[in-house]
């Protein structure tokens, strides 16, 4: 499998923070295995899960139309907050790691 990519409108820092825990709690980090809140004041966020990396990756674009042209999908946070969807990334990860 090569990269799975998502995207995810950020409204404000504190939803901001809430999907960077989120994330962290599923194994993505920033880059250097960080799994610190950080870039909070951000408009978008995107994680990937690729099988070069051991965890999932999280990144940021500070310009909206950046977040409209790149090919990610896009999910919302009550989407990433589904238990669903979060053993779908879980067994991503799984996945790949195997690889």
């Amino acid at each position: 499998m090569e990269k799975v990519n998502f995207k995810i409108r950020v409204c404000n820092p504190k939803e901001s923070a809430e999907i960077q825990r989120v994330l962290f709690k599923l194994g993505f980090c920033w880059a250097y295995d960080i799994q610190k809140v950080l870039y909070t004041d951000e408009v978008c966020l995107f994680f990937e899960i690729d099988n070069k990396i051991p965890k999932g990756k999280i990144s940021f674009s500070s310009t909206l139309d950046f977040f409209k042209k790149h090919e990610s999908k896009e999910v919302t946070l009550k989407k990433l907050k589904s238990k669903e969807f979060q053993i779908y990334l879980k067994k991503l990860i799984i996945l790949e790691n195997l690889k």
